[in-house]
This record gives structure tokens, C-alpha cells and sequence, in this order.
């Protein structure tokens, strides 16, 4: 007798299962005319003049495979279309200049960058690569410090408070003034009032949110946002007068080529106590899954701005072993030449994490600022498909949840990697800090 292969193995099971599924109702008639079943409905059996106590067990055990099997089925296909999605780009790199563009590896993707530093101690000279802290702070748009990390900021750009008011407001240098964040925002608890009132006299602005039900992390996100939004909004060109409009509107249509800019908001200053770095960690994984999603949003003909829309996109969120389908939306912002989405990194002294929301995703190393080594890890919500290509490593459609597998102490053989992700996962690379060996 000839031997099966795996393959013919899994052919069989497929349709033996599909079999099952399209036959569920018929098997369950079948099943209830059963002597078993019926004594699981209080029906006696003449001979043993007992009940099938264990017949309840079976068929429980019966119709919930058979359950599992429907959902099952579900939850793989949703997990595949997902997979089916656009391909996000993660790349650390930047500009040296602020406010430019800067070009990703695929065609028609840019970056915008921005900056928020957190009130930790790992902000710090010794910790931090300097280098690294000019090229991110030069090529941001905006730059906020979340409530007491004005603090760091400033003692980390080589100021002291107590040279203040001997230097005067006025005579600070261009070299000094380049570190002067455009917002300090947060309940303001943590900020030295001379230090706010230095950065508030040199054009800072200081936003007060007093309210206790987000952090100070969150409170930046949501003004960042805002000002992101506007940004898109303004970046359109607008029509003078109106007869430069009424030639305008003559003029035959032409579509411009659609670019799809990722605004990166790198967060400084993780690393600290495992608590607040679970708490940043929670933040980026709810922001990154809502995206840039904005009721303050409006655009009238009066104004001539591009047209914009917000578009959600639907992300099916499976728990254990029910594959509930909870939905959460991402938002994106499209004017008529532009997209606009939203990619949060965590940078701490030793390490990168990025959010990767489901999709696929392609990653190029920045092999000046991080190492080989990698991780996948999932937040949330299990991942129940994870295909990964360019990995010392990879993985095949495997399953990544905690109590199960986590794939940490990876490596990239390559530049690009490629991450197909049917949930979200935290992507983590570790940062070229020389002060650290590799392990």
C-alpha cells in the first residue's frame, strides 16, 4: 500500500472538514435519533433502565467541534484578507533638514517626522547618542516635551537653570535656541516653572489639560494630531481671486500622482520603570490602531481647501478561542494628491518598537542605528497568522501569543524584511547604542 505525504494528509483533513461544515446540520439530526441523545433528554433505556450521563458530554463535545470548525473557517479568511492589505513601510530614516520630506525605499512614500520627549531619566547624555537625538530633532515638524520632560529636554541640550537669569532671556545664541520645543503639554505638574517660563519667553507654548483620564503621553498625541490634521488641511494650494479660480475650472481635469506620506512620531525617553514602559506601550497600541481619527476635522468651499476625506478601515479583532469580531477603526487622512497616515516608534536607549498594525508591512534596516537583532511580539490580542520573510528565523503562519510563542532574539539576514500580520505586534529592533554589546 502506497505511503501518504503530508500533503495528500492535509488534503484529505481539508476536505473531511469541509464535509463536516456543510454537513453540520444533518449530522446533528443524525445524531439526536441516537439512543445517546435521546437519553440526554430524559428518555430511558428499556434495558439499562438508566441515563447516558456521558451521552451529554459527547454530543457537547460533538457540536462544539463542530462550532469551532465554523469559526475557524471565518477567522482564516478574515485573517487572510487582511494580510491582502496595502503594504505599509517602516524605515528609520530621516532628514537633516525641518519639515522636509523624507523618501522612503518604495516609490511615492514619504515620511513627515515629529518628535515628543517624555519625563524619564533615560534622556540622558551618557544614554542617549547625541548624534542621534540631532538628526531625529532637525528633521521634525513639530517637537512636543510631555509635561516634565521640558525638564530633560533642557538639561540634556547642556542648560543649566541656574545660569538663567545671568545670561538674560535675550542673549541666547541660534545654537541655543534650536532646542526649543514648539508645545509642553500635559497637567504641567512636572514642569520647573522657570524652565517653562524660559521656553514660553523663546516662543514655546504651554498647554495645560488638567484632566486625569489620559496621561501626559496622550494628551500630546491628541493636540499632535490636530496639528497634523491642519497640516494636511493647509498644504493644498489656494486660488487668489476668482477669476483665477474661473480659469482653473476651465482648464481640462488632470490627476495628479497620489503620494502616501507616513507622519512618524518618534517618542524619546522610554526604558524607565517596566510600569510607565507599559503604559507608553498600551498608548502607542491604541493609537496606532485608531490612527488619525479626528472629529474637529472640517473642510468648506469658502476657504479652498483640498478636497479631504476620512477614511476608516476596519480591523477584526479575534479572542480567545471565540473569535468574537470586535471592530476598531484606523483613519486616514486623503486630500486629492495626498494620504496621510499615522506610524508611532517608542526609542529607548537600547531599543526601536514600532507598532505594526495587521497587514503587511516592509522593513529596511538602518544598519547605522540598529543591529540584527529582532523581535515579534503580540499586543492586544493574540496574532493568530504571522508570515515573515528575510528572518533568521521566520515564520510560516504561526500563531504568536503570550503562553504560547514569542518570537524574541531574532535576526534579520537582510535589509528588507517583510512582516504579513493578521493582528497587531509590537516590531522591535535594538538600537546601535555603543555603549551596549549585542547579545
Amino acid at each position: 500500500m502506497k505511503k501518504l505525504t503530508s500533503s495528500h494528509r492535509k488534503a484529505l483533513f481539508s476536505k473531511f472538514r469541509w464535509w463536516l461544515v456543510h454537513h453540520k446540520q444533518n449530522l446533528i439530526k443524525l445524531y439526536q435519533a441516537t439512543p445517546h441523545c435521546r437519553a440526554m433528554n430524559g428518555h430511558r433505556d428499556d434495558k439499562n433502565n438508566c441515563t447516558h450521563s456521558s451521552a451529554l458530554i459527547s454530543y457537547r463535545s460533538f457540536s462544539r467541534s463542530l462550532r469551532f470548525m465554523d469559526s475557524e473557517k471565518t477567522a482564516t479568511s478574515s485573517s487572510y484578507r487582511q494580510i491582502q492589505s496595502p503594504t505599509n513601510i517602516v524605515h528609520f530614516a530621516f532628514s537633516q533638514e525641518e519639515d522636509l520630506l523624507t523618501e522612503s525605499p518604495k516609490d511615492g512614500v514619504y515620511y513627515k517626522d515629529h518628535l515628543i520627549v517624555l519625563n524619564t531619566p533615560y534622556l540622558d547624555q551618557k544614554l542617549f547618542p547625541r548624534e542621534l537625538f540631532e538628526g531625529l530633532w532637525n528633521s521634525c515638524r513639530w517637537k512636543f516635551c510631555a509635561d516634565g520632560g521640558a525638564n530633560r529636554l533642557f538639561k540634556y541640550t547642556d542648560w543649566k537653570v541656574d545660569n538663567l537669569m545671568s545670561v538674560g532671556w535675550s542673549e541666547t545664541t541660534n545654537s541655543q535656541k534650536q532646542y526649543v520645543p514648539d508645545v509642553i503639554c500635559g497637567d504641567l505638574d512636572s514642569l520647573d516653572p522657570i524652565i517653562g517660563q524660559f521656553y514660553s519667553k523663546l516662543g514655546t507654548s504651554l498647554m495645560k489639560i488638567s484632566e486625569q483620564d489620559s496621561n501626559d503621553l496622550q494628551k500630546c498625541v491628541s493636540i499632535l494630531k490636530e496639528k497634523i490634521l491642519n497640516d494636511a488641511i493647509s498644504s493644498g494650494t489656494t486660488c487668489k481671486n476668482a477669476e483665477e479660480k474661473s480659469n482653473i475650472l476651465k482648464q481640462p481635469p488632470t490627476q495628479p500622482p497620489m503620494r502616501t506620506i507616513f507622519h512618524r512620531v518618534f517618542i524619546i525617553g522610554g526604558g524607565g520603570r517596566l510600569d510607565q514602559e507599559m503604559c507608553d506601550l498600551n498608548t502607542l497600541y491604541i493609537e496606532a490602531m485608531a490612527g488619525m481619527c479626528s472629529s474637529s476635522a472640517s473642510v468648506s468651499p469658502e476657504n479652498n481647501s483640498p478636497s479631504l476625506t476620512i477614511r476608516k478601515e476596519e480591523v477584526v479583532a479575534q479572542e480567545e478561542h471565540h473569535y468574537h469580531h470586535q471592530t476598531t477603526t484606523r483613519s486616514i487622512i486623503t486630500t486629492s494628491t495626498e494620504k496621510h497616515a499615522l506610524q508611532f516608534i517608542l526609542v529607548t536607549p537600547y531599543s526601536l518598537v514600532h507598532v505594526l498594525t495587521p497587514g503587511r508591512h516592509e522593513i529596511y534596516r538602518n544598519s547605522k542605528w540598529e543591529r540584527s537583532t529582532c523581535a515579534l511580539v503580540p499586543i492586544g490580542i493574540p496574532c493568530r497568522q504571522v508570515v515573515t520573510s528575510g528572518l533568521k528565523w521566520n515564520l510560516k503562519g504561526e500563531s504568536l501569543e503570550f503562553g504560547g510563542l514569542v518570537s524574541t532574539s531574532n535576526r534579520m539576514l537582510t535589509d528588507c524584511v517583510t512582516v504579513q500580520n493578521s493582528h497587531p505586534l509590537l516590531w522591535i529592533t535594538s538600537l546601535n547604542n555603543r555603549t551596549e554589546e549585542e547579545c
